[in-house]
Parts: C-alpha cells; structure tokens; sequence
C-alpha cells in the first residue's frame, strides 16, 4: 500500500482531478464554512464593549488619577443626517447595519481556512498562510471597531469594497505561487457574491473590474488559459451584479411601502388633502419660511354646513362625496403653495404665506365650483362658510389663528 496513489471511493481518480470538479468541491467547502462561522457566530457572542468609567476606576486603584471629559454622545444620524429620499435613508441604514457583521464572517472565514491549509497542507508556502492569517484577524478587528463607532455609509461600502478586492488580490498570487486552480476559484466565489453587499453600482464596479484584472493576469500566469479564466470572471461579476439588481429592487420596494404608510399617516383618506397629524408636522416649517421671510402667516378655515344632516337622509357615501367635492373645490381657489388639509368631520382648513384673503369672495368662489360640480343635484344643498386671519408666526400660535376664525380645536388638543 505504501506510495500507491489514493482514489475516491465513489468516483474514479481521473473525475476527482478534473478542474470542475475542483471548482464544485471549492463552492461546497466554502458553502460549508459560511454555515459554520454562522453557527459559530450564534454560539459566541462578541465581546461587550469595556466602558470607559471602569478603566478609570482601575487606573484610580494604581494612583493614576484620570479626569473625565464629558462628552456628547454622537450617533450615526449627526455624522449623516437623513434625507428627503426614502430609498437611499433605507440604503444607507442596511449598509452601516450589516457591513461591520459581513467584515466580521469573512475575516473569520479567511482566518478559520488560512489556519486549515497551514494545518493540513504544511508543504505550502507558509509565508502566504501567514498573511492570510493576518488579513483575517484584520477584517475582525476592523469589524469590531466599525461595529460600534457611527461612520457614514459610504465609509462602510469602501471598507468592504477594499476588503473584498484585497481578498482578490491575496488569492490570486496564491494561486500563482502554489500553481492552484482552487485560489482561483474561491477568488470567483468572493467576486459572485461581494457586489451584494455594497448596494451601490459605481464601487462594485470598480472593485469588480480590479477583481477581474487580477484573477485574469493569475490565470494568465498560471496556465496560459486568461480568455477562459476572464469569462468565468466576467460570469461571476454577472452574477453580483444580477444579486445587487435583485437587493435593490427589494430595497425600493421596501422604501415604497413605508413611504405609503407615511403617506397615510399624513393624508385624508377621503379627500385627499393633508389630515391634521400631517398639517401639524408641516406647520413648524411653514412658520420658519414666514418668520426668515417676514410674512405673515395666513389661516382659512372651511366649514361645510349641513353635512351632518345630509349624511344622516342621504348616507355617508354621498357624505364623502360631498367632502372630495369640497376639497376639490378649496384646493382650486386657495394660492399655489398653501397647505390644504382636512381639519376635522366637516371642518377644512387651508395654510399659507402673506395677509389673508377676503372671506366674503373666498366663500363665494367655492361654493359656486361645489354648485357647479352637480353633486347635491336633487339633494339639499350644502353651504361652505369661511373664516381667515393671519398674523405674524413668532408671536401667534397657530391655535390662536384657528380659534379666531371660529375652528374647533383637535380633540386630543
């Protein structure tokens, strides 16, 4: 038995020499160790960060007498406020939330397959096992830091964008050096997967195109095969990128559906104007523009008279379209850019910049656009009643404006 060479014992030597099997073999090992540094990650928790009081208090044990500067505490919205888009606000959360985790698993996963090789294969040239042993403890360290310190997202997406490349780059001259089709193969996995990750197109294709230069001048090293080699890269690259389409699109999904909730919190599901929650959430800035542009801050209440009754002969559907057509109608007349909302039951109430208009031609207009909709045709006629003021938004509260026009006050006010 001694020197005989050793054959599968379901397959023939010849089929366990073959570069796709290799290859087959390489994508079930590192299938294997993802699921191995999950469960590992699940059994051992990180280590809680040490908080800087019990330092100190050690240090005053010893005679070191350290003074604390209290400082303010910082958060990932001061370095990054977020913005008016919900898509990119909900990008940029998922990156600074998973990148320090993906850091983490991958530097262990360099680490746990580095220290195998230098295990069980010790003829390899160790130099290389010790740098991937390195670059492993790196990408945890590094995972652990960014974990816990507000960066902005952007700075989450170079890391692991770098890491990723690097990684690329460290298995393609192993894969020169040891002469092993099986670097480039888990080079292929890095590069079909990492795009994913970044949720961002121009550093996945940069770090793509970096990715597929260096596996292609190692296979060209290697064995003369780049053009094979370049499109099996290029087949990988395809595949992150078709991942990363697939994550996006489940992220603008995501984005417009809480948009729609937003939306209606925000909006009268009847007519379609501002409810009261989204006026008053409005109102603060709508008074900052009138202050720092020394206007007045007009209110218009609306009152439908009579609606109470004709929903109780008529029914509240033909009480709901008599509220569309009356919202229809203030939006109309009301000055472009005035805040129409609908204020309670049968009360509206419009918004805006400048001394208020005459109640008497107000009212006029758009009960003659309610007439002429012909929707209380055949039915009792409804009368909208208007009230406006304005005053200057540093010195009146808008209860004080809607209270002088006659207009109730929330009942949770």
């Amino acid at each position: 038995m001694t020197g005989a060479p050793i054959a599968g014992i379901l397959l023939p030597q010849g089929t366990l020499a073959q570069p796709w099997f290799v290859l087959l073999a390489t994508v079930v090992a590192f299938n294997t160790m993802i699921y191995v540094g999950l469960t590992v990650s699940k059994l051992i928790p990180w280590p809680r960060p040490v908080h800087p009081e019990r330092v100190r208090h050690l240090l005053r044990r010893v005679g070191i007498d350290v003074t604390a500067v209290p400082a303010a505490p910082v958060s990932a919205l001061d370095i990054e406020p977020p913005l008016d888009d919900p898509f990119e606000d909900l990008r940029r959360d998922i990156v600074r939330r998973d990148t320090p985790a993906v850091l983490g698993l991958l530097g262990g996963t360099v680490l746990l397959l580095a220290l195998a090789s230098w295990w069980m294969v010790p003829e390899l040239d160790v130099r290389l096992d010790l740098v991937q042993v390195a670059f492993g403890a790196v990408l945890m360290v590094l995972a652990q830091t960014t974990g816990r310190r507000p960066l902005r997202a952007r700075t989450h997406s170079t890391m692991w964008a770098v890491s990723t490349t690097l990684l690329v780059v460290l298995l393609s001259c192993e894969a020169v050096a040891e002469s092993s089709p099986l670097s480039i193969g888990l080079a292929w996995i890095v590069m079909s997967a990492y795009a994913a990750m970044l949720l961002e197109w121009r550093p996945a294709i940069i770090a793509g195109l970096l990715m597929l230069a260096s596996t292609t001048v190692a296979a060209l090293a290697m064995e003369g095969h780049a053009l094979r080699y370049a499109i099996i890269g290029a087949t990988a690259l395809v595949a992150s990128g078709t991942l990363l389409r697939i994550r996006l699109l489940a992220i603008a999904a995501l984005a417009d559906e809480r948009l729609l909730v937003r939306s209606l919190g925000s909006t009268d599901l009847i007519t379609g104007v501002l409810s009261a929650p989204g006026l008053l959430s409005i109102l603060p800035v709508e008074a900052g523009i009138a202050q720092r542009a020394g206007e007045s801050l007009c209110l218009m209440h609306f009152d439908v008279v009579g609606l109470r009754e004709s929903n109780e002969r008529y029914g509240t559907a033909y009480g709901d379209e008599v509220l569309r057509t009356v919202a229809a109608a203030i939006r109309s007349v009301v000055r472009a850019g005035d805040l129409v909302a609908r204020w309670q039951d049968d009360e509206f109430v419009a918004v805006g910049l400048g001394r208020s208009p005459a109640p008497g031609p107000l009212s006029e207009r758009v009960n003659a656009r309610v007439t002429a909709s012909g929707v209380t045709l055949g039915k009792r006629p409804v009368t909208v009643r208007v009230a406006t003021t304005s005053g200057d938004p540093a010195v009146r509260t808008f209860d004080d404006l809607l209270g002088e026009t006659g207009g109730m006050l929330r009942p949770d006010a």
